[in-house]
C-alpha cells in the first residue's frame, strides 16, 4: 500500500489537505471521486506494507503500446481468456522489454488483481484514462471494445503529434542553419576582412560597422552568451517542473499569436476525443472529467475542468458547465447541448472531432505556408546585409585606388 499527500478542492473550491493510503493512484483518484475532491497535487510519502512483487522498470514506444492493445483485444474478441491472451502474446513477442511487462502483468493477475490494477503499475505507459476504461471494460463484460475505443483514440493522437512535428520541422531546420551560417560567417570570415577594410581609411558604411560589431560580440562574448542561452533553457525547464511555473509557460503560449489557436484547438480537439473513449465506455460525466482533468497536460485547460467538474457535482449539465469556459467554441457547446437532449452525445463528440482534426489539419497547413515565406524573405535579408556589409567598403577601396 502507499501513503499520499493530497491537495484537493472540494466542490464549494475549498482545498483541503490530507493524507490517504490506498494501492496505487487509481484507487486514490477513485476515493477522491467518492468524497466529492479534485486532486490539485499528489505526492507519495511511504510504501505501507511492502508488497513482495517488484514492479520491472519498462520502457516501450507508444507503437508498441498501440501493438499491445491490438492484439489482446484481437484475442480477447475471440474468446480467448485474458491471462491466456497475454501468455500468447509474451510468447510471439522477441522484444526484452515488451516480454517483461507482459509477464508482470501475468504475475499480477495470477495474484488475484483485475488487469486494470496490473496495468496501474506502469503509469508512464498506461494513462488514467486508459486504465479507466479497462476497469469499466471488466465491469460490464465488454472488455474488447473498450480496448478497441483506447486504440482508436491513441492511434488518432499518435497520427496528430506526427502532423505537428512535421509541420515545425522545416522551420527548426532552416532557423538553426541560418544561426550556424551567421555564427560561422562573424567568427571566421569577417575577422580576415577587418584589415583590408581598415586599409581604406575611409569611413566604413553602416552594415560593415553593424556586421563587425556583430562579429565582436560574438568573438569577445559568445562563451558568456551561450551561458546566458544554458541557463535560460535551464530556468525554463526547472521552471516547468513546478505546477505555477507549467501553469504561466502554458498561459503563455495558449495566448501566441496564431500558435495560440493551434495550441488551443488541438487540447480541445484531445480532450472531445478523450471524453469520447470514455463515454462509450460507459463511465459516467462526473467521474470521466476527473479522469479528463488528470490526463490533460495542459495546465491552463486543467484549470478550467477544474471549474467545470465543479459545476457537473452542483448538477450542471456537461454543456452548460462548459460553456463558462473561453476555451471551449460556441459550436462545442451547442453540438454538446443537442448530443445531451437527443441522447446521441457519442455522435455529436464524433462530430466535434472530425470538424476539430479538419481545423487542425487546415491550421497546420496555413502555417507551414506562411512560415516558408517568412523564412525566405529572412535568408534573402540576410544574404543582401552580408553582400552589402563585404562588398560596399571594398568598392570604396577600389574607386579610392582607381
Amino acid at each position: 500500500m502507499l501513503e499520499f499527500n493530497v491537495k484537493a478542492s472540494d466542490i464549494n473550491g475549498r482545498v483541503r489537505q490530507k493524507k490517504f493510503v490506498a494501492l496505487n493512484r487509481l484507487e486514490l483518484l477513485r476515493q477522491l471521486s467518492s468524497q466529492n475532491l479534485t486532486a490539485i497535487s499528489i505526492e507519495v510519502l511511504s510504501k505501507k506494507n511492502k508488497v513482495s512483487k517488484k514492479t520491472p522498470a519498462v520502457k516501450l514506444t507508444l507503437l508498441q503500446v498501440l501493438r499491445f492493445t491490438k492484439q489482446l483485444r484481437t484475442l480477447l474478441k475471440a474468446g480467448i481468456p485474458v491471462v491466456q491472451g497475454l501468455t500468447i502474446l509474451s510468447k510471439q513477442s522477441e522484444e526484452p522489454g515488451y516480454s517483461s511487462l507482459i509477464e508482470s502483468l501475468i504475475i499480477t493477475i495470477n495474484d488475484g488483481k483485475p488487469l486494470s490494477i496490473a496495468l496501474s503499475d506502469y503509469p508512464k505507459l498506461f494513462p488514467s484514462f486508459y486504465i479507466n476504461c479497462v476497469r469499466v471494460g471488466e465491469k460490464s463484460g465488454k472488455l474488447e471494445d473498450a480496448l478497441q475505443y483506447v486504440h482508436d483514440y491513441m492511434s488518432e493522437e499518435a497520427g496528430l503529434k506526427k502532423k505537428v512535428r512535421k509541420a515545425i520541422r522545416y522551420p527548426l531546420i532552416v532557423m538553426v542553419a541560418i544561426l550556424g551560417a551567421f555564427i560561422v560567417f562573424t567568427t571566421l570570415v569577417i575577422p580576415n576582412f577587418i584589415p583590408i577594410f581598415e586599409m581604406s581609411g575611409s569611413e566604413l558604411p553602416m552594415p560593415t560597422v553593424v556586421l563587425i560589431a556583430l562579429s565582436d560580440l560574438v568573438l569577445n562574448y559568445g562563451v558568456w552568451i551561450l551561458c546566458a542561452v544554458i541557463a535560460l533553457v535551464a530556468g525554463i525547464i526547472i521552471m516547468k517542473r513546478y505546477p505555477s511555473g507549467q501553469y504561466w509557460w502554458d498561459s503563455f503560449w495558449i495566448k501566441f499569436p496564431v500558435i495560440g489557436k493551434l495550441i488551443q484547438k488541438i487540447n480541445v480537439s484531445k480532450f472531445t476525443k478523450i471524453y469520447l473513449t470514455l463515454n462509450k465506455s460507459g463511465i459516467a460525466a462526473k467521474e470521466a472529467f476527473d479522469i479528463l482533468q488528470s490526463t490533460i497536460e495542459n495546465r491552463v485547460i486543467q484549470s478550467e475542468l477544474k471549474h467545470v467538474i465543479a459545476s457537473i457535482r452542483q448538477g450542471n449539465g456537461v454543456a452548460k458547465s462548459l460553456a463558462q469556459s473561453d476555451y471551449f467554441s460556441g459550436f462545442v457547446i451547442e453540438m454538446l447541448t443537442i448530443g445531451e437532449q437527443s441522447g446521441s452525445l457519442d455522435d455529436m463528440l464524433e462530430s466535434i472531432n472530425e470538424q476539430y482534426d479538419n481545423d487542425i489539419e487546415d491550421s497546420l497547413e496555413k502555417l507551414i505556408g506562411s512560415i516558408e515565406p517568412v523564412t525566405t524573405v529572412i535568408i534573402g535579408l540576410m544574404v543582401a546585409f552580408l553582400a552589402l556589409a563585404m562588398f560596399l567598403p571594398l568598392w570604396d577601396t577600389m574607386n579610392l585606388v582607381g
